[in-house]
């Protein structure tokens, strides 16, 4: 009995050792290899976009109002513009018509879309009237005038993104604990492993799978593209993915740079530079909006 209760303990002990070294296993952030942070919040989403001129970004956060129940506020995604020129946080207002809708549950969807000067930014709302039958409603925000406002509009006029193209790269899955990426030319660009040796395995999806944009996102020009790579802890849950950029044109000399972990969204400007999104840190839920200029790739 002595026996088993001493087995016993040792196996509890093993197993938690094995969780705090997990658990203690060095973690990098943007903020610790050289990206600036642009802003952050503990109510910060990851979904976010950024105007073509890179003057505005539009995020989200989960905010709180009065519902019926004074004991139960109504929780909801609250739209903000951050102004990178003077670093403000902008709640966007509402004219007599749009707060009238808003009062009536009609409020902007989404990010919504800038058009190509970065001057306007049209929101719409899309309702089901009938049977067959929707109705859309078009909001606009000039952002030459202050305050920030929202007004009804005929309609949007967004800047065309074209879709992406998987990246020019071979990947593959040498076993669960390698992953070797390589450009097209055969040029090494990175081999990973998993960061614990606890890990069970690591994961990516391919270039040719229909689902390569959750693991890849390239920028405009194709030069260049940021990863992720998935690590499924001892415990069968996913530990925190590290991200890296890689440059498709580049040489044997040129491997993947890491730029972090617990990244949720990419976003790749005109100019060639990278915003991500994610933690500020594992010991806090702060979540933050980074930029990665051309040069650090």
């Amino acid at each position: 009995m002595n026996l088993l209760l001493k087995l016993s303990t040792l196996s509890t002990v093993a197993i938690i050792s094995a969780v705090s070294m997990i658990a203690c296993t060095e973690v990098q952030y943007p903020d610790m290899l050289g990206a600036p942070v642009v802003t952050s919040s503990q109510n910060l989403s990851c979904d976010f976009t950024v105007s073509p001129d890179e003057r505005w970004i539009v995020l989200t956060e989960l905010a709180e109002k009065d519902g019926p129940d004074p004991d139960r506020p109504v929780r909801f995604n609250e739209t903000l513009l951050f102004d990178m020129r003077s670093g403000e946080r902008i709640e966007i207002q509402f004219d007599e018509k749009t707060a009238e809708l808003r009062d009536n549950g009609i409020r902007p969807e989404g990010l919504g879309c800038f058009n190509p000067d970065s001057k306007n930014l049209y929101f719409a709302r899309t309702e089901m009237t009938a049977p067959r039958q929707v109705e859309r409603t078009f909001f606009v925000v000039n952002l030459e005038e202050t305050p920030l406002t929202y007004s009804l509009t005929d309609g949007a006029y967004c800047a065309e993104t074209p879709e992406p193209e998987p990246p020019a790269l071979n990947v593959e899955q040498i076993s669960d604990k390698e992953i070797r990426i390589s450009r097209m030319d055969g040029s090494l660009a990175a081999v990973h492993h998993p960061r614990s040796r606890f890990s069970r395995r690591i994961g990516i999806f391919t270039p040719d799978d229909p689902s390569w944009r959750l693991s890849f996102s390239p920028s405009h020009d194709g030069k260049l593209v940021a990863y992720r790579i998935s690590e499924t802890g001892l415990l069968g849950f996913s530990a925190p993915s590290l991200s890296y950029v890689i440059r498709i044109d580049g040489t044997q000399e040129d491997k993947a740079v890491l730029i972090g972990t617990h990244t949720y969204e990419y976003h790749w400007s005109e100019s060639g530079g990278l915003y991500t999104c994610g933690n500020v840190k594992s010991s806090d839920h702060r979540r933050a909006i980074y930029k990665w200029r051309p040069d650090q790739f």
